[in-house]
């Protein structure tokens, strides 16, 4: 997933090239669309999407921010 969401904000193939520039999303809204969005649009949004006492979870620890382009 996490590399949906680095396509999504920024448009970019596995080759480097650009495709789409002015279809770039800021990386905040790239991450809602993986999880709760999505949870949202498959009726599960009282038991996943978002980091609360009593839902499932899977967690990552990333080397960096997530928004940093390299």
């Amino acid at each position: 997933m996490i590399r949906l969401v680095w396509t999504a904000a920024m448009r970019e193939t596995r080759s480097g090239q650009t495709l789409g520039a002015d279809e770039r999303i800021p990386p905040s809204d790239a991450i809602n669309a993986v999880t709760i969005n999505a949870a949202y649009q498959y009726f599960e949004e009282e038991n996943k999407g978002s980091l609360e006492v009593g839902k499932l979870a899977d967690l990552v620890i990333l080397s960096d921010h997530p928004a940093r382009s390299h």
